[in-house]
């Protein structure tokens, strides 16, 4: 039998054993738990990297241009049309808001008839009946310019439109034709009010105006310079 001594001594040493062991679990518990957070900061760092490879096809670099009016110094912005700023039927509203413009502003003796025609299709009955009435009497636009005289038409923005009225801000240049230089242009604002009729349409205008396209009210102002 061992006596106290022995038996202390060898109880120190159980201790001593059991201190050392408790010490190198710990040590293996902390490398452990010290593996498995790098490990889980190394898996959310490649999914952040996978992500963003993922969504670098969503982001879309969009240049924009500016244009600046060489006489007025107006600046404006130039933009493109994608299905997420405009929709179809605005697409088409601006497209016909447009070309009703450019066809009622425009004078050029050789394509006059065209223009008076498609505007007269595009119109009520008492917005054609204004615009026919320049073209009557003495002092109508075919007589007084004739060949002599044409005004030139460029829309500075699209429309803006809201609840089938439209406004339209563009340029006017009317000048001899002999003119080679750029003329004097002035700056007018077009507000109109538009439907789609349904009424029947013979097939020649149904081809020139597919939608039934109406001008129902037509105002111009010009723009008033600073």
């Amino acid at each position: 039998m061992l006596n106290k001594k022995e038996q202390a001594a060898l109880f120190e040493g159980s201790e001593a054993l059991d201190f050392e062991a408790s010490k190198m679990l710990m040590v293996a518990k902390s490398e452990n738990r010290a593996w498995n957070i790098a490990k889980g900061a190394c898996a959310l760092t490649f999914l952040s990297w996978l992500a963003l490879i993922f969504l670098m096809p969503l982001k879309t670099v969009v240049p924009y241009v500016a244009m600046v009016n060489e006489t007025t110094g107006h600046t404006q912005l130039l933009t493109t049309i994608t299905e997420e700023t405009i929709s179809k039927q605005d697409a088409l509203d601006a497209y016909w808001v447009a070309y009703y413009v450019r066809n009622h502003e425009t004078y050029d003796w050789y394509t006059i008839q065209d223009s008076y025609d498609n505007t007269l299709l595009l119109s009520s009955d008492e917005v054609g009946r204004d615009y026919a009435g320049l073209f009557e009497g003495n002092n109508a636009l075919d007589s007084v310019w004739g060949k002599r005289v044409k005004a030139q038409v460029r829309l500075l923005s699209k429309p803006i439109i809201k609840n089938n009225i439209a406004t339209v801000r563009f340029e006017k240049t009317i000048k001899s034709v002999d003119d080679t230089g750029k003329g004097q242009p002035t700056v007018w604002i077009a507000t109109l009010a538009y439907q789609y009729k349904s009424d029947p349409l013979t097939e020649e205008e149904r081809l020139k105006n597919p939608l039934g396209f109406q001008v129902v009210s037509y105002r111009l102002d010009p723009e008033l310079m600073e």
